[in-house]
């Protein structure tokens, strides 16, 4: 009997659990934050797994650039001392041309002052007297000779000869000597950030909001915010549909930095890498690359059939979704398409007018707002529909963002809310709602460092909403 009444205790993560033959101990309410927590952990690990992933082409990215930056500065090296090569040799050249263009003047020259002082020599030893010719060609010969003397003696004189000697150059020769490297690598280490002390979005809500004013002074219309991306910590990209604009804002300071403008409206932004993002330019069916050194420069582009909406970035490749034809595109970087999501297997459109597309934290699978369906759907990128989110406060979604846990973010413009979504599109709870400032909100980015929310809305064109959650 104490053997079957024995309780076997094990602790998991802070839990204690008591098993018997006949019951559990644990409440129903226990049970719930057990399988909560477990949930919490699998998401741990899943999004430290992407980290690790992610961290690993990261590496891979920097030894290759580390190689290639390394292999170009020995190639600037070796034009910057071909260059001074051929410089030292050109100025040898030119300076020997002179010597022997001097050299061949002086030899005429001395020459013809041998000829004629030869003469007047032979003119004395066959007479006895001086005549006046010789005289006067004697004094015409001392003369110029000492003309030659004068300007041998003169710097500026072209029959001055020259001498080269080459002297090394003490910065180099040190340098060599001493061995010092060309440059030097600088290590940093990255490791994947471990969130077991965040809490996922479900359990967060805002505890403070602000604004950050985008309108710069060569704006000729009021905003229009379309898209919000991170770009650093601190940093924030968005596009201004309204003035044809893209711009760099300072999230601490809430002034634009810099903008680039563009020949027609940009509608989306994805980040490519931290020095390149691209853009939708929906009326002129293309996508533009922006190269971001101080401010934005234009890079290359790519044409594409149909207007273009969404846009987002996966393992080097571009997810397009368009609403004139209704359809999203997977293409490389160059442009070439993949695959085209249109229609079902049955020849049903899959899209009325997509605006919005993202990536599944896994990259296994796409999400696509539609504005007119009033729906999120998540793909497979065969075209296979595996989940669809409607709700009665869905109405009209723009914008969305996927979370550190695989959750959605959502914006419902004409429901006047935010919507947070599973990764299989359940509905979890609406974070914001019109009064906390979701009124016809359209772009909206979540930075998961910070816990940082921003968001744009029609109402309020020329400010982007900054909220904190805890």
């Amino acid at each position: 009997m104490e053997d079957f009444n024995r309780k076997e205790k094990s602790n998991i993560q802070g839990y204690t659990i008591c098993k018997a033959n006949h019951a559990s101990s644990a409440s129903r309410d226990e049970y719930k934050a057990f399988v909560r927590r477990i949930e919490k952990l699998l998401t741990v690990v899943k999004t430290t797994k992407e980290e690790i992933d992610n961290n690993s082409r990261e590496v891979t990215t920097a030894y290759t650039d580390a190689v290639r930056d390394i292999k170009k500065y020995r190639e600037d090296i070796d034009a910057y001392l071909d260059e001074m090569e051929r410089n030292l040799l050109e100025r040898c050249h030119n300076i020997n041309q002179e010597n022997e263009k001097a050299i061949k003047k002086l030899d005429v020259e001395f020459k013809t002052m041998q000829y004629e002082l030869d003469t007047v020599n032979s003119s004395l030893k066959s007479h006895e007297r001086l005549s006046a010719d010789m005289v006067l060609t004697a004094n015409e010969t001392s003369s110029h000779l000492k003309g030659i003397i004068q300007e041998l003696k003169s710097d500026n004189g072209d029959t001055k000869l020259q001498l080269c000697l080459f002297k090394r150059s003490k910065a180099i020769r040190d340098m060599v000597v001493s061995r010092k490297a060309i440059g030097k690598l600088e290590v940093t280490l990255t490791e994947p950030s471990f969130h077991l002390d965040k809490k996922n979005l479900y359990d967060m809500a805002y505890n403070g909001r602000g604004e950050i004013k985008v309108k710069s002074k060569t704006d000729k219309k009021d905003c229009y915010i379309t898209s919000i991306i991170v770009i650093s910590s601190g940093i924030i990209a968005c596009a201004d549909w309204a003035n044809n604009s893209v711009k760099l804002v300072d999230v601490k300071t809430a002034l634009v930095l810099s903008e680039i403008h563009l020949a027609s409206p940009p509608w989306d932004l994805a980040q490519i890498s931290k020095d390149q993002i691209a853009v939708t330019v929906t009326s002129e069916n293309k996508i533009q690359f922006l190269n971001k050194t101080n401010g934005f420069t234009k890079g290359h582009s790519i044409d594409v059939v149909g207007r273009c909406r969404g846009i987002a970035y996966n393992n080097d490749n571009l997810v397009v979704s368009y609403d004139d034809p209704s359809k999203v595109e997977i293409m490389n970087l160059h442009g070439k398409v993949l695959r085209c999501l249109k229609a079902d297997a049955s020849g049903i459109p899959l899209f009325e007018r997509p605006y919005y597309v993202m990536s599944s934290s896994d990259g296994e699978s796409v999400y696509v707002s539609d504005n007119e369906k009033h729906s999120v759907t998540r793909l497979a990128y065969d075209g296979e529909i595996l989940a669809t989110y409607k709700d009665t406060e869905l109405r009209c979604p723009r914008g969305l963002v996927v979370c550190r846990d695989g959750s959605l973010l959502v914006c419902s413009s004409h429901g006047h809310s935010v919507h947070l979504i599973s990764s299989e599109c359940n509905k979890l709870k609406i974070m914001l709602r019109r009064k906390e400032g979701g009124e016809f909100c359209q772009a909206i980015c979540y930075f998961d460092a910070s816990d940082t929310l921003y968001l744009s809305n029609f109402t309020l064109s020329d400010q982007i909403r900054v909220y904190k959650f805890t």
